[in-house]
């Protein structure tokens, strides 16, 4: 979600600029779709768009080689994952890593809103993420740029690796 008044702002002043759009990031997925381990699904309105997070860590190094090196002067960059999924995607990729089944289960908004506060999130930030879920679900996330991928020198970590590795579904070896 793009603050177009911002970027035609800093564009139009005259200044040295870079601009670094942040898709949604995998460290929250979870929020957004509500708790899958505590609801034994992923719980979102329906939609058919799919979201290209990425991960913090992947954000952060392209963040780092923006500032250190030279050539990044008055260009925008979309920053994405290497791939979109949807929440259907996600709930089955879920699933294969904890080796439980987690359908993806579609709701309606106040249902989802409902869900949320009923789980201790305050009305002021359900609506925020509903706003999200709306962007992702009309595919406004859905855009793999290569601009990250670009700006790191190799593939960003891909939603599924992101849940082998860092999501309470990770099964932990012995």
């Amino acid at each position: 979600m793009s603050d177009l008044f911002a970027e035609q702002t800093l564009k139009a002043s005259g200044l040295d600029y870079t601009i670094l759009r942040n898709p949604p990031y995998l460290e929250v997925i979870n929020s957004f779709s509500g708790d899958a381990l505590k609801f034994g699904s992923v719980r979102v309105p329906k939609g058919s768009g799919k979201v290209s997070a990425a991960s913090l860590d992947d954000l952060a190094a392209a963040n780092v080689a923006v500032l250190t090196e030279n050539g990044h002067e008055n260009k925008s960059y979309t920053l994405s994952g290497s791939e979109g999924s949807s929440f259907e995607d996600i709930a089955a990729a879920l699933s294969e890593i904890s080796e439980i089944n987690i359908p993806y289960e579609a709701i309606s908004e106040t249902e989802y809103i409902d869900t949320m506060v009923a789980n201790g999130l305050p009305v002021h930030m359900t609506d925020f993420l509903l706003g999200w879920m709306r962007a992702i679900n009309t595919g406004e996330f859905s855009e793999t740029s290569g601009d990250l991928e670009r700006l790191i020198g190799r593939k960003p970590m891909s939603y599924k690796e992101f849940f082998k590795i860092k999501s309470p579904f990770s099964k932990v070896e012995d």
